[in-house]
C-alpha cells in the first residue's frame, strides 16, 4: 500500500491506495482522520472506499435498523469536523471510538425505555422522556425541542396522560402562547413539538388514539427577510468599521462576499482556509459543510494579513475557552465568539439604516449581510441551484424566496421566444 496521501480538498483527512484492489475503475483508498487531542496527534480509520460506512439508528417502528454510507474523503471529514466540534465545546464524543460506543449505548437504552413505554399509558411528560432519548441519537437540534416543550408545553400539560389531551387543549395551549405575546413562528414551533410527539408514540405503539393536533389550525409564519444592504451602505458601513473595528471590518467583508454565517466565520480555522485553490471549507449549520470561494483580490488580501499576523503572534492558551488556530479569536478569552460585537449594530442604528422599519424581519443586522451576497448573486442572474449550493440552503425552498429579484432575466427570456420580440410576434400576428 502506499503512503499516506493528504486529501487537496478536506483538511485532516488521509488516504492510501491499494495496488490491485479497485473501487469502481478507480484504486481502491483506505481512508483515516487525522486530529490533535489533548496536544497528541491522533489517527483513527474510516475504512475502505470500496465498503460502506455501518450505522444504526431508529427505524421509525420502535425498532432499529442499519443504515450504509458510501465511505469516501466527504464522509470522513464530515466525521472529523464532528468530532473536532465537540472537543471545542467540551463534550463528548471526541473520537470515533467513542462515537461508536456512544451510538450503541443510547440505541440500548431506548430500546428498554420503548419496550417499557409500550406497557402503560403515558402522560405527556413521561412520553417526551423517551422521545427525548430517541432524539438524542438521531435529531441534531433536539435541544431546541427540550427548550420548547420544557418552557411552553409540560407546564400546562405535562401530567396530563395521552389520551386525556384533546384539541382544544392543544387551542388553548395555542392562547396561552398568544398570551405571552410569542411571535407566530415560535407559536409554530410549539404546536409542531407536540405533533412531532404524537406522531413518535402511534409509530411505536406507545398511544393508539388521533394526534390532537390534527385538527389545530397553525399560526402564519413569514421570517425572509426582505431587505439587504444597498452598495453605498456597504461602502459606508466597510469604511466606518475599518476605522472603528478593524476585526469586526474583516467578519463582514467576508459575510459580504462568501454569504458565510456570524456562526460560521466564529469557527472558521485557518485549516479550513485554502489560499492555493481559493477555497474556504465551511462548516454549516447543522454539521453540514460547503465551500465558499476567496473569489476577489480584496479578501484574499484581508485573510492573508490576518494569517499573516497569526503566524507572527505564538497561541497563547488564555482560558479553558481558548481554541488555536482560530480565524477570528474571542478577544477575551481566544475561543470561539458567539455573538457579533456591538459595534456593528451601533454603527448600523448611527447611520439611521434602520429608521422607520418597525418590523424586525426588516431591519439590517449583520446576517443580512449574508442576506446581501444572495440577493446580488440573484440579480446577476445566477441560476437558483448554484445560489443554493453557495447560501448552503437545505432545501430549494429556501433559495426560493431570491427568485423575485430576477425580473429582467425572466422578461428576457419570455421576450426573446422563437428569436424574436414579443412586439415583433404581435405585430406580425396583427396583419
Amino acid at each position: 500500500m502506499t503512503e499516506w496521501v493528504k486529501s487537496k480538498k478536506y483538511p485532516g483527512v488521509r488516504f492510501r491506495l491499494h495496488p490491485t484492489r479497485k473501487d469502481g475503475v478507480e484504486a481502491a483508498k483506505y481512508i483515516a482522520i487525522f486530529y490533535k487531542l489533548e496536544g497528541k496527534m491522533r489517527q483513527e480509520t474510516i475504512g475502505w472506499s470500496d465498503k460502506r460506512w455501518s450505522e444504526i439508528v431508529p427505524d421509525g417502528n420502535g425498532g432499529v435498523k442499519e443504515v450504509l454510507h458510501k465511505i469516501n474523503e466527504k464522509r470522513a471529514y464530515a466525521v472529523l469536523s464532528q468530532l473536532q466540534e465537540n472537543q471545542r465545546l467540551g463534550r463528548k464524543p471526541r473520537t470515533l471510538k467513542e462515537m461508536r460506543e456512544m451510538a450503541q449505548q443510547a440505541q440500548q437504552t431506548l430500546e428498554a425505555e420503548l419496550a417499557e413505554a409500550k406497557s402503560r399509558n403515558l402522560t405527556m411528560s413521561d412520553a417526551f422522556d423517551v422521545y427525548l432519548a430517541s432524539a438524542k441519537v438521531d435529531k441534531k437540534d433536539w435541544v431546541h425541542d427540550q427548550t420548547r416543550m420544557v418552557l411552553h408545553v409540560l407546564p400546562y400539560l405535562g401530567d396530563k396522560r395521552l389520551s386525556d389531551v384533546s384539541v382544544a387543549d392543544i387551542e388553548m395551549l395555542k392562547i396561552k402562547c398568544l398570551e405571552k405575546s410569542h411571535e407566530p413562528a415560535t407559536i409554530t414551533h410549539v404546536l409542531q413539538c407536540v405533533r412531532v410527539l404524537y406522531n413518535f408514540c402511534i409509530k411505536r405503539g406507545m398511544y393508539s388514539g388521533e394526534n390532537p393536533t390534527r385538527h389545530v389550525k397553525f399560526p402564519k409564519v413569514d421570517n425572509a427577510r426582505r431587505r439587504f444592504f444597498s452598495d453605498d451602505q456597504v461602502d459606508i458601513l466597510l469604511s466606518m468599521l475599518e476605522y472603528r473595528h478593524p476585526d469586526v471590518y474583516d467578519m463582514t467583508l467576508l459575510s459580504f462576499l462568501t454569504g458565510m454565517r456570524f456562526s460560521e466565520i466564529a469557527r472558521l480555522l485557518w485549516e479550513c482556509v485554502d489560499f492555493e485553490n481559493g477555497i474556504i471549507h465551511v462548516d454549516g449549520k447543522n454539521g453540514e459543510t460547503r465551500e465558499a470561494y476567496i473569489a476577489s483580490g480584496e479578501l484574499e488580501n484581508m485573510l492573508r494579513r490576518r494569517k499573516q499576523n497569526a503566524d507572527a503572534t505564538p497561541y497563547v492558551k488564555k482560558s479553558d475557552k481558548s481554541i488555536p488556530g482560530l480565524v477570528f479569536p474571542g478577544p477575551i478569552h481566544g475561543g470561539e465568539m458567539k455573538d457579533i460585537p456591538d459595534v456593528f449594530m451601533k454603527i448600523v442604528k448611527a447611520l439611521g439604516y434602520n429608521d422607520g422599519y418597525k418590523d424586525e424581519r426588516q431591519r439590517l443586522t449583520f446576517h443580512s449581510c449574508r442576506h446581501t451576497f444572495g440577493s446580488r448573486l440573484a440579480m446577476q442572474g445566477v441560476p437558483l441551484l448554484t445560489l443554493k449550493e453557495l447560501m448552503g440552503h437545505k432545501t430549494i425552498e429556501m433559495t426560493l424566496r431570491y427568485a423575485h429579484l430576477m425580473p429582467d432575466h425572466k422578461r428576457d427570456a419570455v421576450a426573446n421566444l422563437r428569436g424574436r420580440k414579443i412586439t415583433e410576434v404581435v405585430a406580425g400576428g396583427a396583419n
